[in-house]
């Protein structure tokens, strides 16, 4: 279905840019994954605590992983909080 959609699509849109876009976030989620494991390998398993910091390295990771890959929905959604953080 997706690939009848991008056929149809090809001459409106760069079809370059729409399957690039998928590829930062797999690449984020995979070193994110990563670094979830490694955390959980130190970390002792079934209490409350070590989810809180799993999930917490999980986000700092995810969110650094777009950084560094300069994702464009990450800076627009940052300079939304901040206009609307300046406003009030």
């Amino acid at each position: 279905m997706v690939i009848v959609q991008i056929i149809y699509v090809r001459y409106d849109m760069n079809v370059k840019t729409i399957l690039k876009m998928p590829l930062k976030y797999l690449i984020a989620a995979v070193i994110m994954y990563i670094a979830c494991y490694i955390a959980g390998r130190y970390i002792e398993a079934g209490n409350t605590i070590s989810i809180i910091i799993k999930t917490g390295v999980g986000i700092i990771t995810y969110l650094g992983m777009l950084m560094l890959l300069k994702d464009s929905y990450l800076k627009s959604l940052k300079t939304d909080v901040k206009n609307m953080l300046l406003r009030n």
